[in-house]
């Protein structure tokens, strides 16, 4: 495991970017980026295997979900199968999932 957190643009006391590295002990590694100098907001979750690639990517305008994946003929040509699904419009996921958590702690639930 490794990290780093620095000031990159705003004149502050404290860190704008923030990088951590997992690595499991099977060699799986996990890599996340938080900052606050994206200047449009940014979440992406990309998850990689070794014939494939899912990627959920949203900003405060729309969201994108794609899945590529390599045949054994795209081997040869190195460009993977895509799939891209666009989904237009505000995303209320975190909103929605705040407003869920609140109502579980008002109402003593499990979220």
């Amino acid at each position: 495991m490794s990290g780093h957190i620095d000031t990159f643009f705003w004149n502050m006391p404290v860190e704008d970017n923030g990088f951590l590295l997992l690595k499991t002990a099977q060699g799986q590694v996990a890599w996340l980026h938080a900052s606050c100098t994206e200047w449009k907001n940014l979440f992406c979750f990309e998850i990689f295997g070794r014939n494939g690639k899912n990627c959920k990517s949203t900003d405060w305008v729309a969201a994108t979900v794609s899945s590529a994946y390599r045949s054994i003929a795209c081997y040869r040509k190195w460009v993977p199968e895509t799939t891209i699904w666009e989904y237009p419009g505000e995303d209320s996921s975190w909103r929605d999932e705040y407003a869920h958590f609140l109502k579980c702690i008002r109402e003593h639930q499990q979220p």
